[in-house]
């Protein structure tokens, strides 16, 4: 049976590969959907892993990510083209956890006339 230490151990080491990685994004799309009452993701996680490996940028960003000892900042992530429409491939791009909350704070900003609060948040 194995140790805590060892499960956690194991769980971070997951956590920080390519399909571990795509697996933790997989679910938080889902669960962001479900929380703005979109629909959930229709492809499948096999599916989202090839998009995102076979894509333009999620090898370099994954290998950025590690090289920084797995800052937060550059942990890659997924944006929505479009925040009204569900994530589907033609929605959907990866970037840096920052580059993607500096792009909804800036769509927030210019919702809310500037201030960066947006009315219905």
């Amino acid at each position: 049976m194995a140790t805590k230490e060892q499960k956690r151990i194991y769980n971070q080491t997951y956590k920080r590969s390519v399909h571990g990685l795509l697996a933790n994004l997989y679910k938080s799309m889902r669960d962001c959907s479900r929380k703005r009452k979109h629909p959930l993701p229709t492809m499948t996680l096999k599916q989202f892993q090839a998009w995102a490996i076979m894509g333009p940028n999620f090898i370099t960003l994954f290998g950025v990510w590690c090289s920084s000892g797995y800052c937060a900042d550059l942990k890659p992530s997924v944006d929505r083209l479009d925040v009204g429409k569900p994530y589907i491939f033609s929605n959907m791009r990866i970037m840096t956890w920052v580059q993607n909350r500096e792009l909804e704070y800036q769509r927030r900003r210019a919702l809310s006339g500037g201030n960066g609060i947006a009315e219905n948040e």
